[in-house]
């Protein structure tokens, strides 16, 4: 990293300081520091949602890798690009071409993977943050 990569870095850290700061002149009013506090005790519980997503995630892509390594190498090469893959899965951008004669394990994997990812645990969020809202409101 270089001097000026430091810079870029401060920068829009002092930019997002910043907004943060335009942000909370607006607790003085009542109506909207009421959505303000609600937003911000709903990221704190996303962040929890998040580490469960981010182990499933992982262990998936553990299990993908293992798998499927030598058959695609291109989209399961590496523990890394399996977790790009799955992300790219979990949001609808997959397809089940390339993996010369593992397609039926390969296909039903991905499908538990996309069900489970896109129907339970997102739920599961929609419960978190519904349950958050109720708390705050």
């Amino acid at each position: 990293t270089t001097q000026k990569d430091y810079v870029d870095y401060f920068m829009i850290f002092v930019l997002c300081v910043s907004w943060l700061r335009f942000f909370s002149y607006f607790l003085v009013v009542r109506n909207i520091s009421k959505l303000i506090l609600t937003l911000i005790a709903m990221i704190g519980d996303t962040l929890s949602f998040m580490f469960i997503v981010c182990c499933f995630i992982l262990i998936m892509a553990s299990i993908f890798t293992t798998l499927y390594q030598d058959t695609n190498p291109v989209k399961y090469g590496g523990l890394a690009l399996t977790v790009r893959t799955l992300f790219d899965a979990a949001i609808g951008n997959y397809d089940f071409s390339g993996m010369a004669g593992r397609d039926i394990s390969h296909s039903v994997l991905l499908i538990f993977h996309v069900f489970f990812t896109n129907i339970l645990l997102m739920n599961y969020l929609v419960a978190i943050l519904s349950t958050t809202y109720d708390n705050m409101k």
